[in-house]
């Protein structure tokens, strides 16, 4: 295991990762698993220069402003990341693990219906 530790991956241009791994079990093809922890990545992966993070937007005990400007779907309006994490609320987690665009399904069914054909 080796750390990167280059903090900037455009700059540097890093845009792959490459592993050797060796079989773990000569019977068992489906045996083993790798995992790739990335550390901090940019929410920005959409390109629109909003930060999505989606424990920044609302939920029923959370009042999060939302910046509809985004034509991907929903970010937060504060571009500060404040927590790392979901909220600890159960009831939260529907409305914050939405995915990049910030819409749960219905949500992305209606605003891509005309797309579909």
């Amino acid at each position: 295991m080796r750390a990167i530790d280059q903090t900037d991956f455009e700059t540097n241009n890093i845009e792959v990762i490459q592993f050797w791994m060796q079989k773990p079990n000569l019977t068992d093809a489906t045996a083993g698993a790798i995992y790739f922890d990335l550390g901090s990545v940019s929410e920005d992966i959409l390109k629109d220069g909003k930060k999505e993070f989606e424990n920044g937007l609302n939920t029923p005990n959370i009042n999060a402003a939302i910046d509809s400007s985004s034509v991907w779907g929903r970010v937060p309006a504060n571009p500060i990341q404040v927590t790392t994490a979901f909220s600890n609320d159960a009831s939260d987690r529907p409305f914050q693990d939405v995915g990049l665009d910030g819409m749960d399904d219905k949500a992305e069914f209606n605003k891509y219906q005309g797309y579909l054909g």
